[in-house]
């Protein structure tokens, strides 16, 4: 097992918790579902932080195999992970009672929801940044104006004010992911294809 490979087992097996969380989340859901409305944003955030999770996972995987692993890297990936966690452990309330429903814990837990996500996701650009840096630079910088506009949706989930158009960000922040999936999207599979 290569360092690296011992840094990922450990940093995987937490993101793996916080998809478990949500999953947790989403079958409290089903079983309280004819005591609570539901709406939409919960569960599509839901979605999303799942997506997210997958996604920050496999760039990790992907980027940063030409980091030297230390005690500080395994320090750094414990916070990102554990603020994964967190956020993912927050989407869904863990009571359902005091909440008139879903969109209401949305709405009271959104921030810390997008804050931890964004936080992490930084780190995680810091991290890119640096192995790209540290690498020979024969290859493009891993980021396009696509992966940049992922940051502005965040952030702008973040900050915006209760309203319906946060169901557009969060419908934005699911495409972003779905975006990675050439069966999903014919244009890149045709753009793939004629590469």
């Amino acid at each position: 097992m290569s360092d690296f490979e011992f840094f990922f087992s450990f940093y995987g097996l937490i993101l793996g918790l916080s998809v478990a969380e949500i999953a947790s989340g989403v079958a409290r859901t089903v079983h309280e579902r004819g005591e609570l409305r539901v709406g939409w944003l919960t569960p599509m955030l839901a979605v999303f932080v799942s997506l997210d999770v997958a996604g920050f996972w496999v760039v990790a995987w992907q980027d940063w195999r030409g980091i030297a692993f230390d005690f500080g890297i395994l320090v750094i990936g414990l916070v990102m992970a554990m603020t994964y966690y967190v956020a993912a452990a927050v989407v869904f309330p863990r009571e359902f009672q005091g909440w008139a429903s879903l969109d209401e814990h949305f709405w009271a837990r959104r921030r810390l929801v997008f804050g931890g996500i964004l936080a992490t996701n930084l780190m995680a650009l810091a991290g890119t940044i640096w192995a790209w840096l540290a690498a020979d630079r024969s290859y493009p910088f891993p980021m396009n104006w696509v992966s940049w506009s992922y940051f502005l949706l965040v952030f702008a989930a973040l900050l915006m004010p209760k309203g319906r158009a946060m169901y557009f960000v969060l419908g934005l922040l699911i495409l972003y992911f779905l975006n990675w999936l050439p069966q999903l999207n014919p244009l890149q599979a045709a753009v793939g294809a004629a590469l």
